[in-house]
């Protein structure tokens, strides 16, 4: 008996003793911080699938977090294109912007990153509306963009869409499937992401007989 009560003695001691130490400890939740991404040079790779000369299966840019109260990451490069995009961060999650125009080719066509579910076997692709979330991984560094949509694989990428209709007509940068960025991080002395206005800029878009013959489902 008087072993036990020392044994349980001990055993509380040890407990009062730990409590001690982490009970003010931060609790790390799994869940995505905005600061969990900092500027980075990325190297990117995808599987290209919209334009009929496929672009570059990989290519290098820069990630880059915002400093002022809207939180996002502009990416620029995307697609070995002298285009930026961005993403939000919003409740803990990463999100593609589609609703920034990025850039314009002077003739009526503006340029939205997009993401789009393709169907190859009958030439046809779904616009994705709604929030199209970006997995992060935390330890691999590595913003993943692949998913799929009703089954489809979803490419992602600056679409050319009619200022007037709101259609696609073409394309400012391939669209890429299972693309993938790794970061690295970087203390050169590149900028932060630049309000999303000021990354606006007129690019030639490839024309929609360059494109593989996709129908839009609705």
């Amino acid at each position: 008996m008087k072993n036990f009560r020392i044994m349980y003695l001990a055993l509380a001691i040890i407990a009062i003793i730990c409590y001690g130490c982490h009970k003010n400890d931060p609790v790390d939740d799994g869940s995505l911080l905005f600061t969990d991404i900092v500027k980075s040079n990325y190297t990117a790779t995808g599987i290209p699938g919209f334009l009929k000369t496929p672009g570059p299966s990989s290519w290098t840019g820069q990630v880059l977090p915002s400093t002022g109260a809207d939180q996002y990451y502009e990416i620029t490069g995307w697609g070995g294109i002298d285009i930026s995009v961005f993403c939000d961060y919003k409740n803990k999650q990463i999100i593609m912007d589609t609703y920034t125009k990025v850039t314009n080719n002077g003739a009526g066509h503006d340029g939205y990153f997009q993401a789009l579910a393709i169907n190859a076997s009958t030439a046809t692709y779904t616009i994705i509306t709604g929030d199209y979330v970006v997995a992060y991984d935390k330890l691999k560094k590595v913003l993943d963009f692949s998913g799929t949509y009703q089954g489809l694989p979803v490419y992602v990428g600056v679409v050319s869409k009619d200022s007037s209709t709101g259609n696609i007509v073409g394309a400012f940068t391939e669209l890429y499937a299972s693309a993938k960025l790794i970061l690295t991080a970087t203390t050169s002395k590149s900028s932060a992401a630049q309000p999303k206005t000021a990354v606006f800029s007129y690019t030639k878009s490839i024309s929609s007989e360059s494109l593989k013959s996709f129908r839009q489902v609705k």
